[in-house]
């Protein structure tokens, strides 16, 4: 009998709720910024008194986890940004800058009648990993799981960058945040370091954490497939694989617990973070 993945789409009234004050407290949305401090009961009441449909959503969501959440999912995807010029100076040229917090990341020049495209690495690589992880649960793909933790750890990788890059400008030399070949650091010292430095607010407990033993986990897979390819130590089972996708959540967690220091989320990342269980299920033959 063949075996097969599927997402438990239906998650609950309790996880439906709790989906819907993430998505109010952290994500990018015109809600207003006042509903982000709130109790719990403090954000239904308002947003009840304002005709938000509060609990058709939880309903809606708590029977379908991809249900979009009226005013609150920005579907548009900041991981690129397309710049467009114009000009009545067939000859004109400028520069196109993207910054964050006033310090230029990304700069390009641009002619007239010419569209560039600028890439924010770290969302472009995180899209690029959860369709990895849908594609892995879809067709069983061994491949798209290794795609999906490659992806997963070049956006931690990726995201610290930025922040470094932020976090450094302005400040002395000697207070840089420094990765180079001399001064080479692994991604989890980056977080334990640079983290605490750049966002005073920031903590996780190394030590006790189940989510974080997991994303050592499957940093030591990605090693295994990627990094250095060890015989004998790749997926090989969709226990496996439905394993790898389902901790890939904590992956999730991880880069929300980051980016909510400095901005709201990306609705991908929160997502991620609360995607439904994976599990195998097998497909009986039918018997005419």
């Amino acid at each position: 009998m063949a075996r097969t993945l599927t997402i438990q789409r239906s998650i609950g009234a309790a996880a439906a709720r709790e989906l819907l004050f993430f998505f109010v407290r952290n994500a990018d949305h015109s809600l207003g910024d006042h509903l982000r401090t709130m109790s719990d009961g403090g954000i239904a009441a308002t947003l009840k008194l304002h005709g938000y449909p509060w609990q058709g959503t939880i309903d809606a969501l708590a029977a379908n986890f991809f249900f979009t959440i009226p005013e609150l999912e920005n579907l548009a995807s900041p991981s690129n940004f397309r710049i467009s010029a114009s000009s009545a100076d067939a000859s004109a040229t400028g520069t196109a800058v993207l910054s964050v917090e006033n310090v230029p990341i990304e700069t390009t020049e641009i002619r007239l009648e010419e569209t560039v495209q600028i890439r924010i690495a770290f969302l472009s690589n995180w899209l690029s990993a959860c369709e990895a992880r849908d594609r892995a649960v879809e067709k069983l793909d061994i491949d798209a799981v290794a795609t999906m933790l490659e992806k997963g750890f070049t956006t931690l990788e990726a995201f610290l960058a930025l922040r470094a890059h932020v976090y450094n400008a302005g400040r002395p030399e000697a207070e840089h945040l420094i990765d180079s070949r001399s001064r080479r650091l692994s991604t989890e010292d980056k977080i334990k370091k640079w983290m605490p430095k750049m966002a005073p607010s920031f903590a996780i407990d190394f030590s006790q954490s189940p989510s974080w033993l997991k994303v050592r986990k499957l940093k030591e897979l990605r090693d295994d497939f990627a990094v250095h390819p060890k015989v004998g130590r790749a997926l090989n089972s969709i226990h496996q694989i439905a394993a790898a996708v389902n901790d890939f959540r904590c992956i999730g967690g991880l880069l929300f617990m980051m980016v909510r220091q400095f901005h709201a989320v990306d609705r991908s990342i929160i997502r991620a973070m609360q995607f439904p269980e994976v599990v195998v299920v097998t497909n009986k033959p039918s018997q005419c």
